[in-house]
């Protein structure tokens, strides 16, 4: 499967409402001032093949599961509200602040494609939470540059409802599967 391009993002916070755009359902598509996307990467989806050797060769290979799934995202412009609701980010004396009791929010997130034929492609994380390591500012120089990038991580953890328990990460290829994945990540109704 390859992707051509990278269209957007959603997240949902796994709060007990309903999925409310701008509210517990945030998208970054590339909308002015709303953020837009520059790259993923997502690491650990196979386990580590473990060797079992015997008879002078490898008997046996072992590798089922996930590894340690991490997704990397460098995103431009993200909303400080979209920032503050995904990493858990609360206001102390009418200040955001990020303090000894901060803890980002369980979060579902998808990841929208295309492949050659044009074909919308979905890559969804069930439940994971967000982190951002680093806050960087430089001096402004005297040639107009790019915007900088955001670098955010998302580290998945395994579903635990019924009909998708177990699983880290689903593909959506067809218009079909998209529509599912997005019901199943809660963020459609």
């Amino acid at each position: 499967m390859t992707m051509i391009g990278f269209e957007s993002i959603e997240i949902r916070v796994l709060d007990e409402g309903a999925p409310v755009k701008d509210t517990n359902v945030f998208v970054l598509d590339g909308t002015q001032d709303k953020g837009a996307t520059k790259k993923a990467d997502i690491t650990g989806l196979t386990s580590e093949i473990i060797k079992t050797f015997g008879s002078n060769s490898v008997y046996h290979t072992n590798a089922k599961g996930v590894g340690d799934i991490s997704v990397g995202l460098e995103l431009v412009d993200i909303p400080f509200k979209v920032q503050n609701e995904i990493l858990g980010r609360k206001k102390v004396d009418g200040l955001t602040s990020i303090g000894v009791d901060t803890e980002a929010p369980l979060c579902s997130l998808v990841i929208w494609s295309h492949d050659g034929k044009g074909q919308k492609i979905g890559i969804g994380f069930y439940k994971g939470r967000f982190s951002m390591e680093a806050i960087g500012v430089e001096s402004k120089e005297k040639d107009n540059k790019e915007l900088p990038t955001e670098k955010l991580t998302f580290v998945p953890m395994a579903s635990d409802d019924n009909k998708t328990k177990g699983t880290y990460v689903s593909f959506a290829t067809t218009d079909e599967e998209v529509t599912k994945l997005r019901q199943n990540l809660k963020i459609a109704a």
